[in-house]
């Protein structure tokens, strides 16, 4: 499964790298969002990793079981808001 995993994120990796130098010719960046979003995902990471060794697989597994259907909820109720609207 780690083996599966790494290699999903590998290829996420890789066509979001290229997507990115690809966008260069056509579209202009917001460098300040880029560099906050990415500090976001860096902070992320390294407390994601910290309380990955404080907490138990199983809770992990439910929390983050939890944190999808909360997104995917937050996501549809969007959609539809904004149908609304």
């Amino acid at each position: 499964m780690k083996k599966a995993i790494g290699t999903a994120l590998l290829i996420i990796t890789i066509n979001a790298c290229l997507g990115f130098i690809n966008s260069f010719s056509t579209v202009s960046m917001d460098w300040s969002l880029l560099f906050r979003f990415s500090a976001g995902a860096v902070a992320g990471v390294l407390i994601g990793t910290k309380l990955s060794e404080k907490i138990p697989g199983d809770h992990l597994k439910k929390i983050f079981g939890l944190f999808i259907l909360f997104v995917s909820f937050f996501i549809i109720w969007q959609i539809f808001g904004a149908v609304r609207s």
